[in-house]
């Protein structure tokens, strides 16, 4: 009876003593859910936010490319000088009398009196300076031009630039949703073990209560002479046994903790954080060839590996366009005038300086380079087929390995609940039967310790399957 009173005393300050430090927990610290902490944590990365930068600087190149197609206007203005030579002006006034002379003479003596052909001679003279300085054009010369260039066959290269950088912005927007699922998979992964971690401090404190009070009815027990001296050493040494289980479950505790806090970037410290929620129902009723279809279907990596496949195709694409001409037309409608000094340049006569264009460009012979090039990149695309494949493979394996991993973690768990069903009837049996004296305190306090070892694997039998589960489910690109 006394032992009763004892065991039910002791069961009291044990709860009071849990209310207490639940109490404490909750006015100290601040609670975070998972959904709380995934949401900030995608606030929070600095990862992801240069992903989307990312993102950005592909649709600005999907924009530049696509603008190459679009009419290219320029302006220009131009003003040269230049010192010509000119012949009548330059050429020696003897030498040209010589000429017009031996002219005249072969060609109209005996026709003319000889008055008249110095009269011809002299006309001639002047006609040539007259010729040179009416040839004499201005040393300085004005344009002012606008143009519009048109491509219109570009061998290919814009309409394949346009695809190949959607194609890059798409594997960028699944390298950002891979990047996010990951880190929601490991904040989940770090918050079930904080979980894990709160509940092993809590089975750790109610082991060190009823140690303690183990230890008082037994020395109790052991002054009045009903109790041993060795039950009382032993329930010392579980008392200290227990106490150094609670110095290691905070411990972890607190490492759980700021790792949490350090993924996430929340600004809080380990004595003022706590997390608050519960592991969900352990429920995966997927087979392996659903998970393996799933994987290959969804799997944000291989969605990646499809847009770079597609890019190195329009690579090959662009090098087999090196061989096909270039088409564009344009126009240019423009002045020109010509002026000598500065005082001229308001006198200028402007002429009109138009024009309309079609064009081709056709290299015939590069040298072999358009050969190498295309050569080039059929290897690339053979080499990333080949690393493809290698990656699908892998992929396979570990969704494969996943899943065996989720059923290996269910067949633990459901051990672990026959486990402690088995450590709760035993502990209830030992009650019993300690409290109308059939067994000894020994007895009580080992069915209590397995309890609570039952217990702590239970809840590390659940923080693996879900880990398993949100493995494979990263996998199957289903968080």
């Amino acid at each position: 009876m006394r032992k009763s009173r004892s065991l039910k005393h002791a069961i009291d300050i044990k709860t009071a003593g849990l209310v207490l430090i639940a109490a404490a927990v909750s006015l100290s610290a601040r609670s975070y859910t998972i959904e709380k902490l995934l949401e900030v944590v995608v606030k929070n990365s600095r990862l992801l936010r240069t992903i989307e930068l990312e993102i950005e600087n592909a649709d600005m190149v999907v924009q530049s490319t696509m603008s190459e197609a679009m009419p290219k206007v320029s302006s220009s203005v131009n003003i040269s000088h230049s010192n010509p030579y000119y012949p009548f002006t330059s050429v020696d006034q003897n030498s040209l009398n010589s000429s017009i002379k031996y002219v005249i003479s072969d060609s109209l003596t005996g026709v003319l009196s000889p008055e008249l052909t110095s009269d011809a001679g002299t006309l001639m003279r002047k006609s040539a300076v007259f010729l040179g300085d009416l040839m004499k054009a201005p040393s300085n010369t004005v344009s002012a031009t606008l143009s519009v260039a048109q491509p219109i066959y570009a061998q290919g290269k814009i309409y394949n630039g346009i695809k190949i950088a959607k194609a890059h912005q798409r594997t960028l927007l699944c390298k950002h949703y891979q990047e996010k699922m990951k880190i929601k998979a490991d904040v989940a992964i770090l918050f079930y073990n904080s979980l894990l971690a709160q509940k092993n401090v809590e089975i750790a404190t109610e082991g060190v209560s009823l140690a303690d009070e183990t230890h008082r009815t037994a020395v109790v027990t052991h002054a009045v002479g009903n109790a041993s001296e060795l039950d009382t050493l032993i329930s010392r040494l579980n008392l200290e046994n227990a106490r150094i289980e609670l110095k290691k479950a905070q411990s972890a505790l607190r490492v759980s903790y700021e790792t949490l806090i350090t993924k996430t970037g929340i600004a809080e410290s380990s004595a003022t954080f706590s997390v608050e929620g519960e592991f969900p129902p352990a429920i995966f009723e997927m087979t392996l060839e659903e998970v393996v279809n799933a994987m290959r279907k969804n799997n944000p990596n291989l969605e990646q590996l499809r847009g770079k496949s597609d890019i190195q195709n329009l690579r090959v694409e662009i090098a087999k366009g090196d061989f096909f001409p270039n088409v564009f037309a344009g126009a240019a409608v423009g002045k020109v005038g010509q002026f000598d000094g500065l005082d001229d340049f308001y006198k200028i006569n402007w002429g009109n300086d138009s024009k309309i264009y079609l064009g081709l460009t056709w290299n015939l012979f590069t040298g072999l380079s358009r050969n190498h090039r295309l050569r080039q990149s059929l290897n690339d695309r053979t080499m990333f087929q080949l690393a493809e494949q290698q990656t699908i493979e892998d992929l396979d394996l570990q969704t494969r390995n996943a899943y065996e991993q989720v059923s290996i973690s269910s067949d633990h768990l459901e051990v672990s609940k026959s486990v402690i069903s088995l450590a709760e009837k035993s502990y209830t049996i030992a009650k019993k039967a300690y409290e109308v004296g059939s067994k000894s305190l020994l007895d009580l306090q080992n069915a209590e310790f397995r309890l609570n070892q039952a217990r702590i694997e239970m809840n590390t039998a659940l923080f693996k399957f879900h880990s398993a589960i949100i493995n494979l489910k990263f996998l199957m690109g289903q968080l």
